[in-house]
C-alpha cells in the first residue's frame, strides 16, 4: 500500500498516511502516534480542545501497544471526556519517557513532538511547565 507523506488529521503536524481496508487510513504522526481513522471522521471538523485530547488518548493507546481507530464516535466522546489535572499530566510526562527505554540512563529530549500529546498538553512550551514542575 502507498504511503504518502501528508499532514496530521489531528495535530497537522508532518506525519506519514496510509490507506487500509475498509475506507479507512492509518497515520504515523510523530507527535499523535500511530492510529487509524475512518474517511468520515477525517473529513469531521474537529474542534483543538477535542484534538489535544485525542491526541493524548492515541498516545494513551499507543503505549499500550494498540493501534486505535478513531471514528465519528470517538469524536464525540472526546467531547465530554475532561482533561487529566496538573498532576496526572505530569505523570504521564514520566510515564512517555521511560516507554521503549531499555536503560535509565539514557538521555530523553523531551522536545520531542510525543510528548505534547502524551501529557495533553497544547504545545512545547506547556510540555515544558510540567517539566519544571516535575524539578521542583
Amino acid at each position: 500500500m502507498t504511503e504518502t507523506d501528508v499532514a496530521c488529521v489531528i495535530c497537522e503536524g508532518d506525519s506519514k498516511r496510509r490507506p487500509r481496508p475498509g475506507d479507512c487510513y492509518e497515520y504515523e504522526c510523530p507527535q499523535c502516534g500511530v492510529f487509524e481513522i475512518t474517511a468520515e471522521a477525517s473529513m469531521s471538523r474537529k474542534k483543538p480542545g477535542i484534538c489535544r485530547k485525542l491526541s493524548g488518548w492515541i498516545r494513551d493507546r499507543n503505549r499500550d501497544g494498540i493501534v486505535p481507530q478513531v471514528t465519528t464516535g470517538t469524536l464525540s466522546r472526546m467531547g465530554s471526556l475532561p482533561l487529566p489535572n496538573t498532576a496526572e499530566r505530569a505523570e504521564r510526562l514520566l510515564l512517555e519517557a521511560v516507554h521503549g527505554q531499555e536503560r535509565l540512563d539514557n538521555r530523553i529530549n523531551l522536545d520531542e513532538p510525543r510528548f505534547v500529546a502524551a501529557t495533553y498538553s497544547w504545545d512545547l512550551d506547556e510540555t515544558r511547565v510540567l517539566q519544571q514542575l516535575l524539578k521542583r
